[in-house]
């Protein structure tokens, strides 16, 4: 959610820290695996450099067992040179989420994100829910339109949890959307012309498929 506001608010100062992935597919991507926590708290930032770092709190000295979470220079060089960029990046993903919304808001059985007050979304992803998902998918990928489910598990039915023994239906919501959520293409470089084809391509599908 890098450069998302809430309430005049970046997200980085909600919370007393906050986590951010720079995972090469996000806003904000390193060129491999990197992320940080941000806090005001010194306590907070001491504890987790030490965490980070195998535990260590000076060279050669652990206190605690940590983890080997170092950011290499080679990902914080490529950081901040993207980081100029950020802002530019997120309108435009803004400008195609406004794009992809007035092209498919009238189509029957297509939910669209919606806006919400006070927020300022950066469309990471820029997601629809249809009930017939998988042969809107199959359409889209035969017309060279590449989408994505972010993500096919809900977190509850994960391997991870099973030891919670929580039955099917136990979070109704989390499970309905795991079986019609597509992301659409969105990244700053698409053009309106792509959107728009992406746009007509969903239209196409959905009067065939009656989705």
């Amino acid at each position: 959610a890098h450069g998302a506001i809430y309430k005049r608010r970046g997200i980085g100062t909600l919370g007393d820290a906050v986590c951010f992935s720079f995972y090469p597919g996000k806003n904000l991507g390193a060129y491999g695996d990197a992320g940080a926590v941000v806090t005001d708290d010194p306590g907070i930032a001491e504890k987790v450099s030490i965490l980070r770092d195998h535990g260590r709190s000076k060279k050669y000295e652990h206190d605690i067992e940590g983890f080997n979470c170092r950011m290499d220079g080679i990902q914080a060089g490529i950081l901040s040179v993207k980081l100029r960029h950020l802002e530019d990046w997120t309108e435009k993903r803004r400008e195609h989420a406004d794009t992809y919304s007035r092209l498919l808001s009238n189509i029957p059985g297509v939910k669209i994100p919606k806006d919400v007050e006070n927020v300022r979304i950066v469309y990471h992803l820029y997601v629809v829910r249809v009930n017939n998902r998988s042969e809107l998918q199959k359409h889209l990928k035969e017309k060279g339109i590449e989408t994505g489910i972010h993500y096919p598990i809900p977190l509850h039915r994960q391997p991870a949890y099973a030891y919670m023994k929580l039955p099917e239906g136990s979070f109704p919501i989390a499970e309905e959307d795991t079986y019609q959520i597509l992301s659409l293409p969105m990244y700053p470089e698409l053009t309106e012309q792509q959107i728009r084809f992406v746009g007509k391509e969903i239209e196409a599908a959905v009067s065939m498929l009656n989705c």
